[in-house]
């Protein structure tokens, strides 16, 4: 899987296997944060994303578990409710690296699908709600885990800011949509009254 040089063929049933092996690794990956063993934690982390990389199998919304522990991980916060994990500087600035890299990435990919669904046509526009609900709520994710994790760092700032440009899209979008729908039920309800 992780042959990104000469490249692999990964069919449908393999990566569903691969985005199988992610989940299950980020379960163990969560267990050992919770028994205390950090370091061993953010190995398997670690392989997860050198061993299964995206240019073979695409990154996907079951990751956010792995974003989130990464960022957990690299946090040095002293508020409330977040444990500070006993790792190295440099094994924390690891997690630290491939946390916000990670949550880059993710965001981004939300981002382009989100862009690309204002770019259908209205009927269509509103066929995909549920799709277009997740990939804002797994936007919104990312710029939470970032803030609560890494406060002192830009990129929760960063993300937010995108985020309220996303969104502001999405209102300006929406109401086009409903423009062209509402133009268009005008329009066939004149054709329809108007005299053969």
């Amino acid at each position: 899987m992780d042959n990104v040089e000469d490249g692999i063929y990964m069919d449908e049933n393999n990566r569903r296997m691969v985005t199988n092996f992610r989940l299950q690794l980020s379960i163990l990956a969560e267990t050992l944060m919770k028994e205390g063993e950090p370091d061993r934690a953010l190995d398997v982390i670690e392989q997860v994303l050198v061993k299964m990389p995206e240019k073979n199998v695409p990154l996907s919304r079951v990751l956010m578990s792995i974003q989130g522990s990464l960022l957990e991980l690299a946090s040095t916060s002293t508020a409330p409710g977040i444990k500070v994990y006993d790792l190295s500087d440099e094994r924390r600035a690891l997690a630290r690296k491939l946390g916000s890299d990670l949550t880059r990435r993710l965001f981004e990919i939300q981002a382009d699908d989100l862009e690309y669904y204002h770019s259908l046509d209205p009927a269509r526009f509103r066929s995909i709600s549920q799709e277009r609900r997740i990939a804002k709520q797994v936007a919104q994710v990312m710029v939470q885990t970032a803030t609560l994790y890494l406060p002192e760092d830009s990129l929760g700032p960063e993300l937010e800011a995108q985020m309220v440009e996303l969104e502001s899209d999405d209102g300006r979008r929406g109401a086009t949509h409903r423009f062209h729908g509402r133009l268009r039920i005008l329009t066939l309800w004149k054709n329809n009254a108007s005299p053969s």
